[in-house]
């Protein structure tokens, strides 16, 4: 790793740097950094296989993907939504490695923020799980990219609020002035937009 930038992403934010940045980059993961919407699927459909449940591929692209699992799996779940919700999430999260190799990277957004990287702090600011990320991350060779990772156990409000992208700006201490997001999503640019942020939108990962 490069001694220019010191990064702890272990779960957790930047901790030190010897020269700081004075901009930031903002940056969706799930349909913005990867397209990860199939082996999400395919992997949650292994978590909620021992209850007898099932997610088609179609209803979980155009209702879930990107979405918070505390809301959309809610109509999957049904009148045991209450007892399986957390034993569901928990298996995906636990078994999602054995479905990275069904997503994509986004190549050229990954070397664009790289050219950035010398001049910008790169933050994820996603609603999936910090860990998930960092082991994706780790398999495609792209971790020393990115200074830190906002999660969705960081704010109480997820996207379109504008919280992720305000409680990242703090924790660099960077103001809209000087950040831009990236997002895929009609409520991540919603977000982008309460934050008062410039934002660039990827219509898809080819």
């Amino acid at each position: 790793m490069s001694g220019a930038v010191l990064m702890c992403l272990k779960r957790d934010h930047l901790l030190y740097m010897e020269k700081k940045k004075s901009k930031l980059a903002l940056v969706d993961f799930d349909g913005t950094l990867f397209d990860t919407w199939y082996a999400s699927c395919c992997a949650y459909n292994h978590a909620l296989e021992e209850y007898g449940l099932y997610m088609e591929p179609e209803y979980f692209r155009e209702h879930c993907d990107g979405g918070y699992y505390r809301n959309f799996l809610r109509e999957t779940l049904g009148d045991r939504y209450d007892e399986l919700i957390e034993p569901v999430h928990d298996k995906k999260v636990v078994d999602y490695h054995l479905f990275y190799g069904l997503m994509k990277e986004n190549t050229p957004l990954m070397e664009l923020l790289s050219a950035l990287s010398k001049e910008y702090y790169v933050v994820i600011v996603s609603t999936g799980s910090k860990k998930s990320m960092t082991e994706i991350l780790e398999h495609f060779g792209r971790l020393e990219i990115f200074d830190g990772i906002v999660d969705q156990k960081e704010v109480e409000r997820k996207k379109p609020a504008p919280d992720a992208f305000l409680k990242a700006m703090e924790l660099y201490g960077i103001g809209p002035e000087n950040t831009v997001a990236f997002e895929d999503s009609q409520l991540g640019v919603e977000a982008a937009k309460a934050a008062g942020l410039l934002y660039f939108r990827v219509e898809k990962i080819v």
